[in-house]
């Protein structure tokens, strides 16, 4: 659920594409990474999505309140700990990507 969206609202979408033996392990670091994201503040939705054609892929769809709410997750400790784990389990690095909704 989406609340409090406004003109301000960074939203993101990121791309995580896993290598084909370590979807398993991805999927559980990723769950941890979403459990512990959601408290944070400034955090208006954050959901895990896996490709059902494909369950290599991984997307996020996020929206926060500012830039600054984004950039301060991007600095926490949970966030670097799952790139950290999942660097070597990926066929490539996250694609991350920020847009403004327009209507």
């Amino acid at each position: 659920m989406i609340l409090n969206m406004s003109s301000d609202t960074v939203r993101v979408i990121a791309t995580v594409k896993v290598k084909a033996d370590q979807v398993e392990a991805v999927k559980a670091i990723l769950t941890e990474l979403v459990r512990l994201t959601l408290v944070e503040d400034g955090c208006l939705q954050y959901e895990l999505l896996q490709n059902q054609q494909d369950q290599c892929e991984f997307i996020f769809v996020e929206a926060w309140t500012s830039q600054i709410a984004l950039n301060k997750h991007l600095e926490t400790e949970h966030l670097q700990k799952a790139l950290r784990d999942t660097a070597k389990l990926l066929v490539s690095p996250p694609d991350i990507r920020q847009y403004q909704q327009l209507l």
